[in-house]
C-alpha cells in the first residue's frame, strides 16, 4: 500500500481502482489483482521499473497461483538504446553469454505494439531503435501472460520477471531509407525448478 500512497496521487483517475485492487489482494490472498495493478497507467508502473524488490518477491512467493499464466512463445519489447547498449548485446552474442533480466520487463505478443515504442530512427540519431525479440520455447514460470488480467487487453502483454535468463541468438539491422532499426533475438534459458527458492531468497 505504501507504493500506492507514495506514487499514485489521490487526484489520479486510477487511484481508487489501485486501492481496490490492493484490497482484493489482501482479502483474497491472490496476486492476480497485483498484476492488474501493475498494468494500470499510473506513476507506480514507472516506479516499479527501478524499485520492484518487494513486488517481485510477492510474485515469486505466489508463483504456484500463476501456473496457468506461465507463457511460451514469442514476445517483443521496443526500446531506444545507446550504441554502448547495443555493443553489450554484441559482446553477449560473440561470447555466448547468459543474460539475466534485472527489472520487470513488459513485453507484447504483438510486434507492432513493440515497434510503436521504438520506430525506426534516423541513422544520424545518437539513440538506436531496438526491438527485443524474446523466444520462449518451453513454458516459463517467470514469463506471465497477462491475458484476462491486464487493464489493457489489446496490448497482449506478457510480463517478464527479474532473473529470467536469455542468450542472444542474433542481431539484425534493418535500414529503411535514412532510418534504421535493430532487432535482437534472444532465446530463453530455462531455470531448473530447484533454483526457484534461491531466486525468492535473492529478492527478499
Amino acid at each position: 500500500y505504501l507504493l500506492i500512497y507514495c506514487h499514485i496521487p489521490p487526484s489520479h483517475k486510477q487511484r481508487e481502482l489501485a486501492e481496490y485492487l490492493y484490497e482484493q489482494f489482501i482479502s483474497t490472498k491472490s496476486v492476480i489483482p497485483l498484476l492488474t495493478l501493475y498494468s494500470l497507467e499510473t506513476p507506480l508502473y514507472h516506479a516499479l521499473q527501478s524499485d520492484a524488490d518487494a513486488y517481485t518477491f510477492l510474485l515469486y512467493l505466489h508463483l504456484k497461483q500463476l501456473r496457468k499464466q506461465a507463457f511460451s512463445g514469442h514476445v517483443y519489447r521496443g526500446a531506444k538504446m545507446s550504441h554502448a547498449d547495443l555493443d553489450a548485446y554484441r559482446w553477449a552474442l560473440e561470447n555466448s553469454a547468459i543474460l539475466e533480466t534485472r527489472s520487470l520487463q513488459s513485453t507484447s505478443k504483438r510486434k507492432d505494439v513493440a515497434c510503436s515504442f521504438a520506430p525506426p530512427l534516423p541513422i544520424t540519431d545518437p539513440k538506436l531503435a531496438i526491438i527485443l525479440h524474446f523466444r520462449i520455447d518451453q513454458i516459463c514460470s517467470s514469463a506471465i501472460d497477462l491475458n484476462g488480467i491486464s487493464h489493457y487487453p489489446g496490448e497482449e502483454e506478457v510480463l517478464l520477471l527479474p532473473f529470467t535468463l536469455f542468450k542472444v541468438v542474433s542481431i539484425d539491422q534493418h535500414t529503411i531509407g535514412f532510418n534504421q532499426q535493430y532487432e535482437i533475438l534472444m532465446e530463453n534459458t530455462p531455470v531448473p525448478k530447484n533454483k526457484t527458492w534461491k531466486v525468492i531468497k535473492e529478492t527478499n
